[in-house]
């Protein structure tokens, strides 16, 4: 069986500084087998910009190398306003008007196969 876990935003800072949310969201990156979809939001209405977003993105891939290379799908949300040609390698899709989210839940799905195939041959 697998499950889904929607972890509260992390910020860019140093781990002794997260709060118990954001530790609790770094346990379950870090402690299950989990899928890891990171949300880039092109539009700063955040309060984060997208330098900021793609360094605490990449901050992560570091700390799950593994997850990194096979479960990892990044993605851009809110497409139907303009975005940084530097998000063109995640996958665009927008809630409003559902575009890309087929591509995501079957890339989402391909990667859980994976791994319940890797569970299989151990």
């Amino acid at each position: 069986m697998n499950q889904v876990a929607d972890t509260p935003g992390l910020l860019l800072r140093p781990d002794d500084q997260r709060n118990a949310i954001e530790k609790l969201a770094l346990a379950i990156l870090t402690k299950t087998k989990a899928t890891v979809g990171f949300v880039v939001d092109p539009t700063g209405s955040s309060g984060t910009s997208v330098a900021v977003q793609l360094a605490l993105r990449d901050e992560l891939r570091a700390k799950l190398p593994e997850k990194a290379a096979t479960s990892w799908i990044d993605l851009v949300s809110k497409i139907d306003v303009p975005y940084d040609s530097l998000l063109a390698t995640m996958l665009p899709v927008s809630t409003a008007t559902n575009e890309g989210l087929a591509k995501v839940d079957a890339s989402v799905r391909a990667m859980l196969q994976s791994v319940v195939l890797g569970q299989n041959d151990q």
